[in-house]
């Protein structure tokens, strides 16, 4: 669950065992809202936003039970005219990410 507590678009990302109600330690902050979970149920990938604009910029992967620390970065747009966002593709089988130029310049 992604969770905006500023008002701001800076979310927090958190993780919830629906098998025994529980929030899990982890916390990671300055997300986009979107996640997208892989199908081994353990790893989920993450969009970071960037610390100044705001921008969602770099796609992250996270492992359950890790420490966030050690989380991957897969991918990060250098060009402030786009944004990253991911998806799931219909077949489920396959995380995916874009990018995409922004319409306000």
């Amino acid at each position: 669950m992604t969770e905006d507590f500023l008002s701001r678009r800076q979310y927090g990302l958190r993780i919830r065992h629906l098998g025994n109600e529980t929030w899990l330690p982890e916390v990671i902050e300055d997300v986009s809202p979107g996640v997208v979970w892989a199908n081994d149920s353990r790893t989920l990938y993450y969009v970071r936003q960037h610390p100044v604009t705001l921008l969602p910029w770099q796609v992250w992967r996270h492992h359950v039970g890790a420490p966030t620390a050690q989380d991957e970065l897969i991918y990060e747009e250098a060009d402030d005219a786009f944004y990253v966002s991911l998806h799931k593709t219909s077949v489920q089988k396959i995380c995916g990410y874009r990018a995409f130029q922004r319409n306000d310049q």
